[in-house]
């Protein structure tokens, strides 16, 4: 709005934004579970494997979140057009925790997938928007976001989601430890 009202010379009161929106409606719905106790818990990501989002930082946060909940999973899945998911790998392999990161393919088909998590977790350190955290919330998912614009106007802390800092892995893993509790 304020980039239109600079450029164009219009005043901002006579325009509008509209936001980017998903299909809410979903293919079948979420079976409710249990998280904790005997069950598996599944944090899942959505993204392209790239540094900037910021799987690494889940990856290591796992480290403390099984500590806690052993039987705690991340399952990650995306396009992988640099390479970058056989670093992901050998991270986790280098963690000791390779058997509980599930690194996966492109998913075409998002609300499959968050149908079959328990928590939605995203680290990026730069977005334009961040869809998918609309996808995670139609899929009504507990979430934990990177505190970065614009991804903390989509996830309000405490109201929609709780934020960590970018690159903080302790930050995600309290927080994805207090989703579970």
């Amino acid at each position: 709005r304020k980039w239109v009202s600079k450029t164009v010379r219009q005043p901002e009161n006579k325009s509008s934004i509209i936001y980017h929106g998903v299909d809410a409606t979903m293919e079948g719905s979420r079976a409710p579970r249990e998280i904790g106790g005997n069950n598996e818990i599944l944090i899942g990501c959505l993204a392209r494997y790239e540094p900037r989002k910021g799987i690494a930082t889940l990856i290591k946060a796992m480290v403390i979140v099984r500590q806690k909940f052993p039987r705690a999973r991340l399952v990650i899945a995306g396009s992988n057009p640099y390479g970058y998911s056989g670093e992901l790998r050998e991270l986790a392999k280098k963690l000791h925790i390779e058997h509980a990161v599930d690194i996966g393919e492109f998913c075409d088909t998002p609300h499959a997938f968050m149908r079959k998590i328990d928590i939605f977790a995203f680290a990026s350190s730069s977005e334009g928007f961040g869809i998918v955290l609309l996808e995670a919330m139609a899929a009504e998912l507990p979430i934990v976001a990177s505190d970065i614009y614009p991804l903390n106007y989509i996830v309000k802390q405490n109201e929609t989601g709780l934020l960590a800092s970018p690159d903080d892995d302790v930050g995600f893993a309290v927080a994805i430890l207090e989703l579970i509790s």
